[in-house]
């Protein structure tokens, strides 16, 4: 959750110069009465209550969200951070051939949905994706190599990176980049079936 969002703690003083505290949900101001020890501690329980209901609603939100409609919002995001130069054009370009394994198959599917199986479907699909050039075209047109491992993991990271950033924007349940995330724990293995993927082809 974005914590730019999030309830703050905040003070003022009265006219006979009492300090009060104070914060605001949703717009709304909610008093915490005088400043101190008892005023944070409603504090703390106004802000475990407005996470629990933030965590609802991008549950119930990433529940109706397809992926395609999420990368559609996520490649948006970048275009705009490249244009305004806040990163390197590289950098969303990376990003839209990340976006374009994801959705080549996986479009329709709920953003909740997910997960490691997913992924590593796309993963093994990368291993034989042809080479092209960022115009579209095939490196070698006559044979044409599949991407380079890094290049399959630069990807296939890419894809966590929208995830991630799905559930800063509070539109997908944390849940769905837990689970994403389980799938770096078998990196080693992935890495190894790609290391003989690359072997067999170049024997």
């Amino acid at each position: 959750m974005p914590k730019h969002n999030e309830p703050q703690y905040k003070t003022k003083a009265n006219a006979k110069g009492v300090i009060y505290a104070y914060t605001r949900v949703d717009g709304q101001q909610v008093a915490l009465g005088r400043a101190g020890e008892a005023a944070w501690d409603k504090y703390l329980s106004v802000l475990d209550e407005w996470r629990a209901h933030a965590a609802e609603r991008a549950y119930h939100e990433g529940a109706r969200l397809t992926v395609g409609e999420l990368a559609e919002r996520y490649l948006d995001h970048e275009l705009e951070r490249a244009n305004e130069g806040l990163v390197h054009r590289t950098t969303y370009l990376a990003a839209r051939a990340a976006v374009e394994a994801l959705i080549e198959s996986h479009a329709a599917m709920p953003a909740a949905r997910f997960g490691p199986k997913a992924l590593g479907e796309i993963q093994r699909r990368l291993v034989h994706t042809l080479c092209k050039t960022r115009s579209g075209r095939h490196r070698a047109v006559a044979n044409p190599p599949t991407l380079s491992r890094t290049e399959v993991n630069r990807r296939v990271n890419g894809i966590r990176r929208l995830f991630r950033w799905g559930v800063s924007q509070e539109v997908v349940p944390s849940q769905t980049l837990l689970t994403c995330s389980k799938e770096e724990r078998s990196e080693a293995i992935a890495i190894f079936l790609i290391d003989c993927c690359f072997t067999s082809q170049d024997s």
